[in-house]
């Protein structure tokens, strides 16, 4: 069947918005109020990109298919869509992005006895319009435990992973069966009007991972940026668990000092900043081995297995904390 944008709607996650644009289903994950702080700010289009969002739904057989145009949503020009059924890969997308084209996409859910869990993940640096999809009958939106909402740089964005899934943020949701609002951007640093008091998305968890890119850079006063946005963030969010996520190992970094900080520097104030404002602190050393091999582009940004080891410790370390 046909969906509408109703159903479409109904099967989303991780959009604030899903609207109607020239035919074509759009996707937002920031507030308007947001994309204008964000494209002040030089960040388009990142700030329209498809980050974390999925459509997920249950249904017991039939043809998937997704007639789409793509778009960049990030400093690469790769796009990448991927899909699951009860958790199992079944369509692998990563190639360069074409947004004059129409692009389909078609995958089958098999006859089962019980109802598969069908998850299509979109582009993390790129984005995805949607010109017609059609489900099988009887499709059924997932109920999720919690929601999560993740703040960061590109490598909460999701950069540059191959399999939009394995994306830490996304990793990390589907661990904790949360419903993931990613408001990574590729290049971004602690900036507290980022925040939405007015953001229509109320966190259960939220994860906090700036600072590499706020230590490679000129920034007077970055201790009371960092301040200012942990303070903002718990006035807006008392009562939720922030887990702060300091920068991770970077490569070429031994022995220099930006901002009069080594990246260990930046690292240890990240971790005052927050615990100043009631937020949990993560090790973050121990998340991605510093080796170049788990690295795509070998000193920054985690490749696949780099995102899977981040995500899947990231979980733990939720769940041991919260008791969950």
């Amino acid at each position: 069947m046909k969906a509408t944008i109703e159903l479409i709607r109904s099967i989303t996650k991780g959009a604030l918005r899903v609207t109607e644009e020239n035919g074509l289903v759009c996707f937002h994950r920031f507030t308007p109020y947001q994309q204008e702080v964000l494209r002040a700010r030089n960040f388009h289009p990142r700030e329209i990109a498809t980050a974390g969002i999925r459509l997920e739904f249950t249904c017991l057989v039939g043809e998937v298919r997704i007639v789409y145009t793509d778009f960049k949503g990030g400093s690469t020009n790769r796009f990448a869509l991927d899909a699951t059924i009860n958790g199992v890969d079944v369509i692998f997308e990563n190639r360069d992005i074409a947004p004059e084209d129409i692009h389909t996409c078609t995958f089958t859910v098999p006859k089962c006895d019980k109802p598969a869990r069908v998850a299509i993940y979109l582009p993390n640096f790129a984005g995805l319009r949607i010109k017609e999809l059609y489900l099988p009958e009887g499709v059924q939106p997932v109920e999720k435990k919690g929601r999560l909402l993740c703040l960061g740089d590109s490598i909460t964005q999701g950069a540059v992973s191959q399999r939009n899934r394995l994306a830490y943020a996304n990793l990390t949701a589907d661990l904790l069966d949360m419903e993931l609002l990613n408001q990574g951007i590729g290049g971004d640093k602690f900036h507290a009007p980022n925040i939405d008091p007015e953001l229509p998305f109320a966190p259960d968890i939220i994860t906090v991972a700036y600072g590499t890119n706020d230590w490679a850079a000129s920034i007077p006063d970055l201790a009371g940026k960092i301040d200012d946005y942990f303070k903002k963030l718990r006035t807006v969010y008392p009562e939720a668990p922030v887990f702060a996520i300091p920068p991770l190992w970077r490569g070429n970094t031994d022995g220099v000092v930006r901002n009069g900080l080594t990246l260990a520097d930046a690292r240890e104030l990240v971790r005052e900043k927050a615990e100043k404002y009631g937020c949990i602190a993560v090790d973050p050393l121990p998340l991605v081995p510093h080796n170049e091999a788990f690295f795509a582009d070998k000193v920054l940004h985690p490749n696949d297995l780099g995102f899977v080891l981040y995500g899947t410790q990231l979980a733990e370390i939720i769940k041991n904390t919260l008791k969950l």
